[in-house]
């Protein structure tokens, strides 16, 4: 059930590419499409691959193969909308309800004579619109008129238009960045990280903690401090900050309050060569793991680093435990959940920059699976 596009013109690209190494033809498919759309220049199916001597067999149920190269013979034609790239022998294809467009249906790409040993079956309506002068393969009904649906349905589905669902014009808060939702002493509160965008003066950087449902601002403090996140563990208000001085951001403070009116801090994370950004915290089976942002010059900005403590107070950096260190990951979220360390974060995407939600997981904080829903 998938959209499948090669818009390569140059050489044998295909819109789907299979090789399985079987050394005789399998009595049940190795791969089944179902649904699926598949369109290229050259060849909607590929099976095998230059010098393999060994055979597959593919399913279609329901499918669009559109080659579109319909070249006359005395020009470029293609070797066929399903090819089998060494000899014909090596690939059985099972069509069922599908249709193929193209300069022909079958064909082979190195030893073009073996096209005739493709075996195939046909189930329910298979069609074909080939060129005038091709044969249609026996079991597939000839299209005389360009088929509009099925050329249709190379195009990406239509994502439903919802609408406006609301509009609102009022402005909460100016400079608003970073939230953390946590639960204080029974009321579900965010602290807010307040700060421009760039430039202004310490007392424009501040953490504040509000109320979710009305607004209230229950505490205002860590001036000079952004980029934080909060932790609440036994009736005590934990957030981590860094310092935003010379233009830069430094260093990771934890603030301590019981009572949101007196605050004690103290520098727990000290920066090396780098500067330090976005924090979070969480606990996990030994104590807690803090996941910190670093631009350290080793590696491209930006890199996830991690710290352990036993009290919330005293950190140890992790220096063998990292991710990140080969592209941008940004802005990290760390959670603990069933033996698993989560990280939530942002991975810059190009050639059009812009930035995507992540996942990734690990049970050691070195070793990282990314997750395959991503983004």
């Amino acid at each position: 059930r998938c959209h499948l596009w090669a818009l390569d013109w140059w050489g044998d690209t295909a819109a789907a590419y299979v090789r399985v190494e079987n050394e005789t033809m399998p009595e049940h498919p190795d791969v089944i499409f179902e649904d699926c759309s598949m369109a290229s220049p050259q060849c909607a199916l590929k099976a095998g691959n230059f010098g393999f001597d060994t055979s597959m067999r593919i399913k279609l149920i329901r499918c669009n193969l559109v080659a579109l190269n319909f070249s006359q013979p005395q020009g470029t034609p293609i070797d066929g909308a399903i090819q089998s790239v060494e000899q014909g022998k090596l690939l059985h294809v099972d069509l069922e309800d599908t249709t193929v467009m193209g300069y022909k249906v079958f064909g082979v790409r190195v030893n073009k004579e073996t096209a005739k040993d493709i075996t195939y079956s046909t189930t329910g309506d298979v069609q074909a619109y080939v060129q005038f002068q091709q044969e249609v393969p026996k079991g597939f009904y000839r299209l005389q008129q360009w088929p509009i649906d099925t050329f249709q349905s190379i195009l990406p589905p239509k994502m439903p238009h919802r609408g406006v669902q609301f509009e609102s014009t009022e402005l909460l808060i100016k400079d608003l960045c970073e939230i953390t939702p946590i639960v204080w002493k029974g009321r579900l509160c965010h602290m807010e990280c307040v700060r421009p965008g760039s430039g202004g003066e310490r007392k424009d950087y501040y953490l504040r903690v509000v109320d979710a449902e009305t607004g209230e601002e229950l505490t205002r403090f860590a001036e000079g401090y952004g980029l934080g996140c909060a932790y609440v563990e036994d009736n005590v208000f934990y957030a981590f900050a860094s310092r935003f001085e010379d233009s830069n951001w430094n260093d990771v403070t934890m603030f301590k309050s019981s009572d949101l009116k007196n605050w004690e801090s103290k520098k727990v994370i000290e920066q090396g060569n780098e500067h330090l950004f976005n924090s979070s915290v969480c606990k996990g089976p030994d104590g807690y793991v803090m996941a910190y942002e670093s631009n350290d010059p080793t590696w491209p900005a930006f890199t996830t680093k991690f710290a352990v403590s036993k009290d919330l107070k005293n950190w140890k950096k992790l220096p063998d435990c990292g991710f990140g260190t080969n592209r941008y990951t940004a802005c990290p979220c760390i959670r603990y959940f069933d033996g698993y360390y989560y990280v939530l974060y942002l991975e810059s995407r190009s050639p059009r920059r812009y930035y995507e939600a992540y996942v990734t997981r690990s049970k050691d904080l070195k070793t990282w699976e990314v997750s395959s829903a991503n983004p």
